[in-house]
């Protein structure tokens, strides 16, 4: 008879696994002011990336009552076809440790791109899956992933992505106590939505009162778990992404909304 506890413990290693894939790639109580941002402010154009030199703490937290935090900052900055560079790395912070996400950001011709290649973030986490299972193959497709930002931030400036999904397998070999081990196949698959700034709004966090854009896209995550002697199980969660960012900040705060019911809200604590 197979180990059901054993399952249990490897799903929820599995359930944080995707959920920091997601984070990695989706780039908490606030007050949200009506009063509308000013034209002079919005038409700066200016980058929506974190300034050198300086440190941004946020506080997450989900549904569930967990709560977390994440740390950026600019690494180093360097020139390249006549713009500049950004070197970022956010390191999220849990529980049980920390997992850097580094990627690249610039902005060209009026909008700002993330750049992001294969996430290191994905040894750290395979790494707590190790004492449940053997690792018998893992592969990742659908990097370098791009998103782009229209640098002007007023209504209808569209927010991109490009880039094939990014689709996740991993064959393994569940270690059982007492029994037999087990085969089995974790597959995801995520596709991001484009979206647009809907409103122009200032928004006021513990680190201060900032003049946003807010921008909503979605993105659809579809995941499959198989193991010999078991029903394979599929589930498909889609996500609305709501996203303030400012001139020269970044990210100011973030909602991420499942059709569950399940949610994520991150927001910015300390500049310094």
């Amino acid at each position: 008879m197979k180990n059901k506890t054993q399952f249990s413990s490897f799903r929820q290693a599995r359930n944080v696994l995707f959920a920091c894939a997601i984070a990695a790639l989706a780039f908490t109580s606030c007050k949200d002011d009506e009063k509308v941002v000013p034209d002079d402010v919005v038409q700066a154009k200016k980058a929506i990336i974190p300034e050198n030199g300086k440190q941004y703490s946020y506080k997450i937290v989900d549904s569930d009552g967990t709560v977390e935090t994440s740390v950026t900052k600019v690494k180093s900055v360097k020139d390249s076809a006549g713009f500049s560079v950004f070197n970022i790395q956010n390191i999220v912070k849990v529980e049980d440790g920390q997992y850097p996400v580094d990627y690249k950001a610039y902005s060209n011709n009026g909008a700002t791109t993330y750049e992001l290649e294969m996430p290191a973030v994905f040894a750290a986490i395979i790494k707590e899956l190790r004492p449940l299972a053997y690792m018998e193959d893992i592969d990742v497709t659908g990097f370098p992933q791009y998103q782009i930002f229209d640098n002007k931030g007023t209504v209808d400036s569209p927010v991109t992505f490009k880039g094939a999904p990014i689709n996740l397998k991993i064959k393994m070999l569940i270690i059982v106590e007492g029994g037999d081990n087990v085969e089995a196949e974790v597959t995801s698959r995520i596709t991001y939505k484009s979206g647009k700034v809907v409103k122009e709004e200032a928004v006021t966090t513990p680190a201060g009162t900032f003049n946003c854009s807010k921008w909503q896209y979605s993105y659809v995550v579809v995941t499959r778990f198989a193991a010999d002697g078991y029903e394979p199980e599929e589930d498909t969660q889609a996500v609305n992404v709501s996203l303030w960012t400012a001139p020269e900040i970044g990210i100011v705060k973030s909602l991420e909304e499942s059709a569950d019911g399940e949610s994520s809200l991150t927001e910015l604590q300390k500049i310094q």
